[in-house]
């Protein structure tokens, strides 16, 4: 039987274990510089609609503030909403029509700022979900539901509702 020598087997030994802390390193810090690119590239591939969807087209007045309002009508319109959008001005808007009233159910998904959804049901503000919070970084987008069945939901900067003083009842002039 042969000796083993000791002071080579430790060497070899630490060799592997220097070689096995570069690999793990590297991978760590490829992790590091890889995860915020792909949060970005994941967060940001919301679909492009054309530019007349969201260009304001419509008035309506809220209580007694005029809006210039974009409409969110069909199917893909609803599903874009305000996502991917930089921001709003204080006298816009996107207002989402339906054909029926019901309880309706908003989220936050790919928004990058922070808004107030008007909730309305024939002409009259039926709930408010004030300061809805743009989503940050491996986060769920927040979500609410209305209180209320609604047949319209309007879409503001965040703020503007109580800036302006809006409260459930008020009224909604809006012609198609």
């Amino acid at each position: 039987m042969k000796p083993i020598d000791l002071k080579t087997h430790c060497l070899t030994c630490n060799k592997r274990y220097i070689i096995l802390l570069i690999i793990f390193t590297v991978i760590i810090l490829a992790f590091m510089v890889i995860a915020p690119i792909a949060t970005v590239s994941f967060h940001n591939n919301n679909p492009t609609w054309s530019d007349t969807f969201l260009k304001p087209t419509k008035q309506i007045i809220v209580d007694v503030t005029e809006l210039k309002v974009a409409i969110a009508q069909t199917p893909e319109e609803i599903t874009q909403g305000l996502s991917g959008r930089s921001g709003l001005a204080d006298d816009e808007g996107l207002l989402f029509i339906f054909d029926d009233s019901a309880e309706r159910t908003f989220w936050m998904k790919d928004m990058l700022f922070n808004i107030d959804m008007i909730f309305i049901e024939d002409g009259k503000i039926v709930d408010i979900a004030k300061n809805m919070p743009k989503p940050k970084p491996w986060d769920w987008p927040a979500t609410y539901t209305s209180k209320s069945p609604a047949d319209m939901v309007l879409e503001v900067k965040a703020g503007l509702s109580e800036r302006n003083g809006w409260i459930i009842g008020d009224s909604i002039n809006y012609q198609n």
